[in-house]
């Protein structure tokens, strides 16, 4: 680093020149450089869409290429916008239980919540947010997961247990599901009237129980 001025010695017009070593400082900011870069690739690798925002201000100041794609706008309608100004995120209570929770332990994760995308389609994620510091500024890491098809299969295992259900509850007979150790999880049917007393108190109890006495010896 050169600095130099014109003075006047003895009557006569010198200049003073100054040199400084910045070799230390030019290999630092290219580290910086190379760290940002890898950063950045590790980023944009990840299939799961991220985010970093500051967490003072709810800036997003970086999305990688599965969160564009995810919520259906471009990289440049998100990053420098709060995140009020790009309304992607529905919170609830829970996700203001979940900020305050990031604040005191660093960290939350696996905690559900829905993306609103440019096109208006809801998508439920699972996501995991951590706080982190980059070039000396605090920073609130958030990636999310699609869970789309798992709230699927659990909305048709739900539609088959109460259509199970409905059967089960139709019948003019007793249905009674015991598991392997012999415990009553289930009991449905018109004939269940019949025991004279509510058999749902004997639920996770063991079947054997429904058993008249004098015929417990046989089973």
């Amino acid at each position: 680093l050169l600095s130099a001025a014109i003075v006047e010695l003895n009557g006569k017009s010198c200049c003073v020149a100054m040199t400084r070593d910045i070799s230390e400082r030019l290999e630092a900011e290219r580290r910086l450089r190379e760290s940002q870069a890898t950063l950045r690739q590790t980023l944009h690798s990840i299939v799961d869409p991220l985010s970093i925002a500051d967490v003072t201000t709810f800036t997003y100041l970086d999305v990688n290429d599965a969160f564009v794609k995810c919520s259906g706008y471009s990289r440049e309608e998100i990053v420098g916008k709060k995140y009020w100004e790009v309304p992607l995120w529905m919170l609830s209570g829970d996700q203001s239980a979940d900020f305050m929770k990031l604040l005191s332990k660093g960290e939350v994760l696996n905690s559900e919540a829905l993306i609103r995308t440019k096109a208006g389609a809801e998508i439920p994620v699972l996501t995991s947010t951590v706080l982190l510091e980059l070039n000396g500024q605090q920073c609130v890491m958030t990636i999310a997961r699609d869970i789309s098809e798992r709230k699927q299969q659990e909305l048709r295992l739900q539609q088959s247990e109460e259509y199970f259900r409905s059967l089960a509850e139709s019948s003019s007979d007793v249905i009674l599901v015991i598991n392997q150790e012999g415990n009553l999880l289930f009991v449905a049917g018109a004939g269940k009237e019949d025991f004279g007393y509510d058999v749902q108190e004997f639920l996770g109890t063991s079947g054997i129980l429904l058993v008249h006495p004098d015929n417990q010896l046989e089973q």
